[in-house]
């Protein structure tokens, strides 16, 4: 039997607390097995960083500057789970 792939939720945020609790609750939802969550908070002046360290831990969590575009910051996700088979890349207003 084929193993299920390593699957990588990577939620980019830049001052997305008002979106994040909806984002959170549905990749704790998901019925497909994620090897992990990566989270990059672009420089949030709001709760977004607080917010996805409380969800799935502060060393899932990468600071990035404000400065950081979306594809920079999708890149730095992407080299934090360099196992990653599929990476699932999520907005802060993705659910």
């Amino acid at each position: 039997m084929k193993s299920a792939p390593l699957v990588v939720a990577l939620i980019v945020s830049h001052d997305g607390a008002r979106w994040l609790p909806q984002v959170i609750e549905g990749v704790r939802a998901q019925s497909a097995p994620l090897r992990r969550v990566v989270a990059v908070d672009t420089g949030s002046l709001d709760d977004s960083r607080r917010l996805l360290t409380a969800a799935f831990g502060a060393q899932s969590v990468i600071a990035a500057s404000a400065a950081t575009s979306f594809p920079a910051a999708v890149t730095l996700g992407f080299d934090a789970a360099p196992d990653a088979e599929w990476l699932w890349i999520l907005h802060d207003d993705s659910r």
